[in-house]
């Protein structure tokens, strides 16, 4: 969790990261059966409206996509450097 709080603080200045089940389905099952431990992550936020997800309308914010995509870049670049 440090490296997402450390990310987290640095592009969203005051935001708290909080841990949520979120009901979806993902790949994680997979990895999961196999004993994996899988977690998501984003990085985004979208409107109160959950921006009509999987709908033909589906859509998010232009600012929220740089700052997902700066994000995970970062959040990624940082755990790689904790690899080495």
């Amino acid at each position: 969790m440090k490296p997402i709080e450390q990310v987290t603080h640095r592009i969203y200045p005051g935001i708290e990261v909080v841990p949520v089940l979120q009901a979806a389905g993902t790949d994680a099952v997979y990895f999961s059966e196999s004993g994996i431990p899988t977690y998501g992550i984003s990085g985004m936020f979208v409107d109160p409206d959950l921006g009509n997800v999987h709908g033909l309308n589906e859509r998010i914010r232009v600012q929220s996509l740089y700052d997902g995509r700066d994000f995970l870049f970062s959040l990624v670049k940082l755990y790689a450097e904790h690899v080495r």
